[in-house]
């Protein structure tokens, strides 16, 4: 490619000035992108033995040539379904440019237990890894469900250093066996105001759990509720809310941050097991300046992953247009059976021929939990004996420490 600008000199008549720019034609490269980060299969409790209904990932090639995919496997006890309309070949194989393929997914457990496992997308330029999860209980054991499943404070806003109304959570047992109910907490800036939950929760009964919005500091924030039974199942009621003093833009950012290359969140939590991998929780960059932005680098510290996945995921050497977005992914990633861990995602860009370097930082907050082994109850007709020698994971998302998240006013 080259080009060629005329220009006068403003000297003499006649002068002219002759410039130009040459440069090589770009290669047209392949770049794959997945419908979502993760899949969980968790919403349906599975009994060992059965198969779930699939659950599918489009695969899309975003590039501007095509994309070479080495093979496509699901780890654990997860498995691709083949023979699907549309479905993308496992083995190796090419994608066009603006086309897309599916990869239909289905949770087959063997034991109870929560599991977890990888769905990989193999390419030599842009893998996808998605995170796959599920929760299999025997038959006899019983299952407790929540309703609502999301409790929303964010309005009215609440004064920093003020108290919301409470919110109530029904939490359900079915008709199948009682349900031990061993934890129920909360992250800050909820808090749980009351609880009425026993700790055996009988046959076709219910219970309620009230959560209110404190927070410490104007902002959007995000957190979980978590009802942790003895089976090992945790269910999860995800919190948000909105603070505002009145005098400030929510959204502002911290000092020192940029105030070019913004985010939605300023905070994420989590809730984890060792060595197993939490749910993704993602976060939103945008560049608020009037003039494109690189993408240099994308990255976490502490025991924090970033995953790829999403079809707008954030990468190095992206150029984000004045006004775009584009999302990362984060997951959680316990290195203690216990304890609470910090780390940060960076974001780092700048303009093009430019030294300033545009960057922005999301806390990320991290708590292990003890795995739930749980014992043998004998109302449930021998059910939760088949659980007594396996460990149940109990994995929870976003447990937000602190979580002052805040949103722009040019933020939309």
């Amino acid at each position: 490619m080259a080009s060629l600008q005329v220009a006068g000199t403003g000297t003499s008549p006649g002068d002219i000035t002759l410039t130009g720019t040459a440069s090589a034609k770009a290669t047209p490269a392949g770049a794959l992108s997945g419908s979502s980060g993760s899949l969980d299969f968790s919403g349906t409790v599975v009994a060992p033995g059965a198969t779930s209904a699939a659950q599918v990932l489009t695969v899309r090639n975003a590039g501007t040539g095509p994309a070479a995919i080495t093979g496509i496997t699901a780890s654990g006890p997860f498995t691709i379904r083949s023979g699907v309309s549309g479905a993308c070949p496992t083995g190796a194989s090419s994608l066009a440019a603006g086309a897309s393929c599916t990869v239909s997914v289905v949770f087959a457990p063997t034991v109870a237990g929560t599991h977890t496992g990888t769905l990989t997308v193999g390419s030599a330029t842009t893998p996808l890894q998605v995170g796959l999860k599920g929760l299999s209980l025997a038959a006899s054991v019983g299952v407790i469900a929540a309703n609502p499943a999301r409790l929303d404070f964010t309005s009215p806003a609440t004064a920093p250093g003020k108290e919301s109304d409470a919110k109530t959570v029904s939490v359900t047992n079915g008709a199948i066996a009682p349900v031990s109910i061993t934890k129920v907490e909360a992250n800050a800036p909820f808090r749980i105001a009351s609880n009425d939950c026993p700790a055996t929760l009988a046959v076709n009964s219910s219970c309620t759990v009230a959560v209110v919005y404190a927070p410490s500091a104007a902002g959007a924030s995000s957190g979980t509720l978590a009802v942790t039974a003895g089976t090992g199942q945790v269910l999860e009621v995800n919190l948000a809310g909105t603070s505002s003093s009145g005098t400030s833009t929510p959204g502002t950012p911290t000092d020192g941050g940029s105030t070019v290359l913004v985010a939605d969140m300023a905070s994420q939590g989590y809730i984890g097991a060792l060595g197993q991998a939490s749910e993704a929780k993602t976060t939103v960059f945008r560049n608020a300046g009037t003039t494109p932005l690189v993408i240099r680098d994308v990255n976490t510290s502490g025991p924090f992953e970033v995953t790829t996945g999403a079809a707008d995921a954030c990468r190095s050497a992206q150029t984000l247009a004045a006004g775009a977005s584009c999302s990362v992914a984060v997951l959680f990633r316990a290195q203690t059976s216990t304890g609470d861990s910090t780390g940060a995602l960076t974001v780092t860009a700048a303009a093009t021929g430019s030294s300033t370097v545009e960057s922005r930082a999301v806390r990320l907050d991290g708590r292990a939990m003890a795995t739930n082994a749980g014992g043998r109850n004998d109302e449930s007709g021998g059910g939760a004996s088949d659980l007594a020698t396996l460990l149940l994971l109990g994995l929870g998302v976003a447990l937000t420490a602190a979580a002052r998240a805040r949103r722009t006013s040019r933020f939309s």
